[in-house]
């Protein structure tokens, strides 16, 4: 649960940084610097273990105050004053005064007996639940929504014939904008009013190229994990 906690923390500290540091260097800084800059994001989310110790971290300011709290709360009351009524009270000599442990457990002696036994799951066991039901949902939507794309794409689609395209390229009636498919096995879709003008077919399939090039498709697949966490 500490873990857990830290790799929260630290992700949203580093989301809110990364999002001041944007805004800062806007103008400043190149737009794929800018883009890189989510990478950091990107690693922390879907690596959820420190990699390495550092004695400068936010979860350290996060201990502290709650050691501060701990050492608060763990202070001794100064006992009270002994009064002639609790002298009245005490045991006569000789009388052995009964032994308050073996007949009542201690609070957290008996708050451990009570959720060993308690049949209700912790609200650690019920968040954990609810967020994988959540990591599983969005799982599930996100590779429905590709496949159903994907069988769109394929339905009534016809290739076609490009001079020094390096990927196949097909004229769909269920393509609503071009667009580049695939991780290992990529094609370039278009509309079928797409290749029309030459001129303009040029364009659109040095823009999807560019995609190509930038290595989205696999960025596409990190957001899509990033999502699903």
């Amino acid at each position: 649960m500490t873990d857990m906690i830290a790799w929260m923390v630290s992700s949203s500290v580093l989301i809110l940084l990364v999002m001041v540091l944007r805004l800062l260097l806007r103008g400043r800084i190149s737009l794929r610097l800018q883009y890189a800059l989510w990478l950091l994001v990107a690693v922390r989310l879907l690596v959820p273990v420190s990699l390495f110790s550092s004695p400068v971290s936010v979860m350290n300011a996060v201990e502290a105050v709650g050691s501060a709290r701990e050492i608060r709360s763990a202070q001794p009351l100064s006992p009270p004053s002994q009064g002639a009524g609790d002298i009245l009270l005490q045991a006569p000599d000789g009388a052995q005064s009964p032994d308050t442990e073996t007949l009542s457990p201690s609070v957290p002696q008996a708050a451990d007996a009570q959720a060993q036994t308690s049949p209700l799951p912790s609200a650690e066991q019920v968040l954990r639940g609810i967020w994988l039901a959540g990591a599983a949902a969005m799982a599930v939507w996100l590779t429905a929504a590709n496949l159903t794309f994907r069988r769109r794409l394929r339905a009534g689609a016809v290739p076609l014939a490009v001079q020094n395209c390096p990927l196949p390229v097909f004229l769909s009636p269920g393509a609503p904008a071009p667009c580049l498919t695939g991780l290992f096995r990529q094609a370039i879709w278009l509309p079928p009013g797409a290749a029309e003008e030459e001129r303009r077919l040029r364009h659109i399939l040095t823009h999807e190229l560019t995609h190509r090039r930038h290595g989205d498709p696999l960025w596409s697949l990190v957001r899509c994990l990033c999502l699903v966490i």
